[in-house]
C-alpha cells in the first residue's frame, strides 16, 4: 500500500508525547480539540470492493491520529480519528464501494489475405460486419474467411473465456467497465489443435492488455512477420451493461 501508513501510533501515545514534550500534563492543552473535535472510532462495512483498496482510499485523508484495522471476516474496515475525520469517511466508500459491473462484448475473427479463387471478397464480408473491416484492405490484404463470431458478458475482475471457432479460443479479464472505456487484462487470442488421440494443444496467437472506448470497434491485427501474406484480424465491440 502506498501513501499514508494504515497502521498508526495510537492517538492517546501521541498525545501523550507532545504533552510531556510541551511540558503540558496530557489531558490539558488538547482539551478544547477533544472537545469540538473527539478522536473516536467507527466501523464502516465494505461489501463489493477488496478491503486493502477501500483502507488505502481511507488512508489518504486521515490525520496523524488516523488508525485503521481491517476486519476480513466481517467485511468492514474500523477507522479511529477525529470525528470531522470520520464523517467524511462513509461518503467516500460509497463513492467507491459498487458493485462489479457488467460488459457486452462482441468478437470477429476474420484470415485476411492476398486474392484468392473462392475466398470471400471484401464488398461481401461489409455486408456482414460493415464498418471496421472496411480498414483491412488498406493493410494490404484484399480476401478474407470468417472463421468465428461471439458476443458474451463479462463482469469486472472475471475471466472470460469462449471459442470462437473449433481451432480459435478467446481469454481474458475484465480490468475494469465505465461508461466511455473498457478495459482488458491479458487478452489472449489461442489457436487450437488436437492429436490424434484428442488431447488439446493450445498455442498462443496474440496476447495484450486492451483498453478501448465503448460502442467503437477495435480493429487487431496478427501476422507472423511483417511481410506476411496472411493475417487474422480480431474485431472487438464493448458496450457496458
Amino acid at each position: 500500500m502506498t501513501g499514508r501508513a494504515v497502521r498508526r501510533v495510537p492517538a492517546v501515545a501521541v498525545l501523550a508525547l507532545v504533552a510531556a514534550l510541551a511540558g503540558v500534563a496530557p489531558g490539558t492543552g488538547w482539551a478544547a480539540d477533544d472537545r469540538d473535535d473527539p478522536i473516536q472510532a467507527r466501523s464502516f462495512p465494505v461489501r463489493f470492493r477488496p478491503l486493502s483498496d477501500a483502507a488505502e482510499i481511507v488512508s489518504s485523508i486521515l490525520t496523524a491520529h488516523g488508525e485503521i484495522t481491517l476486519q476480513p471476516r466481517l467485511k468492514q474496515l474500523v477507522v479511529r480519528d477525529r470525528a470531522s475525520i470520520l464523517d467524511q469517511i462513509g461518503p467516500l466508500i460509497e463513492s467507491f464501494d459498487l458493485p462489479p459491473r457488467s460488459v457486452q462484448v462482441s468478437i470477429s475473427l476474420a484470415l485476411a489475405t492476398q486474392a484468392e479463387a473462392g475466398r470471400t471478397a471484401p464488398d461481401e464480408l461489409h455486408q456482414q460486419d460493415r464498418g471496421i473491416w472496411e480498414i483491412v484492405p488498406l493493410t494490404g490484404f484484399t480476401a478474407f474467411d470468417p472463421l468465428g463470431k461471439r458476443s458474451i458478458i463479462g463482469v469486472e475482475g472475471s475471466t472470460v473465456t469462449t471459442d470462437l471457432s473449433e481451432d480459435y479460443r478467446v481469454v481474458f479479464s475484465v480490468d475494469w467497465v465505465e461508461d466511455q472505456r473498457v478495459a482488458f487484462k491479458s487478452f489472449s487470442l489461442l489457436r487450437i489443435t488436437r492429436t490424434d488421440e484428442g488431447e488439446e494443444q493450445v498455442k498462443n496467437v496474440y496476447s495484450a492488455d486492451i483498453n478501448l472506448q465503448t460502442g467503437k470497434p477495435l480493429l487487431v491485427g496478427a501476422a507472423q512477420a511483417p511481410n506476411s501474406k496472411k493475417a487474422l484480424f480480431l474485431m472487438l465491440e464493448a458496450s457496458p451493461r
